[in-house]
């Protein structure tokens, strides 16, 4: 609801507003997040949570209260482009305030809650586009997810403290080659969207039909019996950013479509890096540090493109654009490996001192459950490797088998489990000792 917000109010002031040379509402939109991302790197080490803080929802409300008053700027003036930043950083909090939320549902839980907020805003997308009534929308909206914040906030139990005192074990090369390439992901998408939201006329600028591909992409990668492989998610979104760039290329002509395409590169690297960043942020790091890196992760092309502006630099060159993002795809598929999502997703669980082991010791959760199922050794292994979210690659080279032995594994540990998936699996373990 709160990307329906954003998207509605954008709409009103315009399709689209130009601001500068070159820059738009909605770049202006993720730079403000791209900043803010940077802020919630710096102080994340400080400050382990918004929640804690009623006060941080309450100037959240109130600042994007005060942002609606960019409903009745007709034209890009000073009030109310003020109040547009003012709505985005109110925004951003909110949205901060709904990741912390999702820390608390079990790991199937939130890949429902990503695939089911995907469904919901293509709906909210293709409402806006037929009724044609953004104000309205975009109000409605934004009271409705200040209902469901709050809801959620006084349902779900706050968060427990500090929850990585202990440093997990990571490689950091790989872990730093892996973050640039996902950086660089962010940057193939949204500078071709960026390139070509200036060209659009043929069509809204927030499409339905990108955000229904989103949708059956997520659903097809997170709810399914198989096993996520993140690496062919992250694959398939530099797929589409690369075919979209391919397509800008051919002609101007057909600068909407490749918009389209480079939205749904967009999109699913947006709800795919949230849901990874819930993962990690509620077992091992700093949630607003993890935040901010998702952040910068997804938001840094507006960075790039901001400063192209400042240098009143033709970033609209086509040729120029398009060699320097094929140097993003490429860098983003050889830099990121399957090692290295992994580790950034898994590294070594470790128990917080002074902590209940029932409520933290993960392995040893697992182990009551293979135990409990009559697990062979060699099942109770691959238990262990698969319900921390290890990648079968990953699980045939830590037990030297194959890749086919260990989905043979996984079938058996699923059939005696009870369970259909590695989400239900990893539930059954999380709920275990409860």
């Amino acid at each position: 609801m709160l990307d329906i917000s954003n998207s509605a109010l954008i709409g009103a002031m315009g399709n689209p507003v130009a601001l500068a040379h070159g820059f738009h509402a909605s770049t202006l939109s993720v730079l403000i997040a791209a900043c803010a991302s940077i802020v919630f790197i710096a102080i994340g080490g400080r400050l382990d949570s918004l929640r804690k803080h009623p006060s941080f929802f309450y100037c959240s409300v109130l600042i994007s209260l005060c942002g609606l008053f960019a409903l009745f700027s007709e034209e890009p003036s000073s009030l109310g482009i003020a109040s547009f930043v003012a709505f985005s950083i109110g925004n951003v909090l909110l949205q901060i305030i709904w990741l912390e939320l999702l820390l608390e549902v079990s790991s199937y839980e939130l890949a429902l809650t990503t695939v089911m907020a995907s469904a919901l805003s293509a709906i909210g997308t293709l409402v806006v586009n037929m009724l044609n009534q953004e104000s309205y929308i975009c109000v409605l909206s934004l009271f409705v997810s200040l209902l469901c914040l709050k809801y959620m906030d006084s349902a779900l139990p706050m968060p427990r403290g500090n929850i990585a005192s202990e440093k997990p074990s990571l490689d950091k090369r790989t872990l730093f080659a892996t973050l640039v390439g996902l950086c660089f992901v962010g940057l193939v998408s949204g500078t071709i969207q960026s390139i070509t939201v200036a060209e659009i006329n043929s069509g809204p600028m927030y499409s339905s039909l990108s955000s229904v591909v989103v949708f059956v992409l997520l659903a097809i990668l997170l709810l399914p019996a198989n096993d996520l492989n993140i690496l062919t998610a992250i694959k398939v979104i530099s797929s589409f950013a690369i075919v979209a760039l391919i397509v800008l290329l051919l002609s101007l002509e057909y600068a909407y479509v490749s918009y389209l395409l480079s939205s749904v590169a967009y999109g699913l690297l947006t709800d795919l890096t949230y849901y990874a960043a819930a993962l990690i942020a509620r077992s091992k790091f700093k949630p607003l540090r993890v935040f901010g890196i998702a952040g910068a992760v997804l938001y840094s092309s507006a960075i790039l493109l901001a400063l192209f502006s400042g240098l009143n630099l033709e970033f609209e060159n086509t040729y120029f654009i398009a060699a320097l993002t094929l140097v993003f795809a490429v860098a983003s598929i050889w830099l990121i490996a399957d090692r290295g999502i992994d580790l950034l997703l898994n590294p070594d669980r470790r128990a917080t001192p002074g902590d209940a082991p029932s409520k933290l010791d993960f392995n040893t959760k697992a182990t009551i459950v293979a135990e409990k199922h009559g697990l062979t050794p060699r099942e109770t292994e691959v238990l262990l490797l698969a319900s921390s979210g290890r990648s079968c690659p990953f699980i045939a080279e830590k037990l030297v088998i194959s890749e086919n032995t260990v989905k043979t594994y996984l079938q058996k540990v699923y059939a005696k489990c009870h369970v259909h998936s590695r989400q239900e699996l990893i539930s059954l373990v999380e709920a275990t000792g409860r």
